[in-house]
């Protein structure tokens, strides 16, 4: 899962410009996750994710946020 999701990082990183929100870049990757080999309980997990995300982080730029605010989102879970 890890290089999947590191390749969908690097993908999507030159498809969007960091200028745009995590709105956005949602939109893509969710289309993104549709397309993958993956079982419907492990695509239905990364959606609920998506949009736990989306309610912290949805309207901010993808450069806007920091390191440190994905680690107190994380931590707090």
């Amino acid at each position: 899962i890890g290089v999947i999701m590191l390749f969908l990082n690097k993908a999507l990183s030159k498809l969007i410009p960091s200028f745009h929100s995590v709105d956005e870049w949602m939109v893509v990757y969710e289309e993104l996750l549709h397309m993958k080999d993956i079982n419907d309980n492990t695509i239905s997990n990364r959606l609920n994710n998506c949009r736990k995300i989306r309610e912290v982080f949805g309207q901010r730029a993808l450069r806007s946020i920091t390191p440190t605010e994905i680690t107190r989102y994380i931590s707090n879970k």
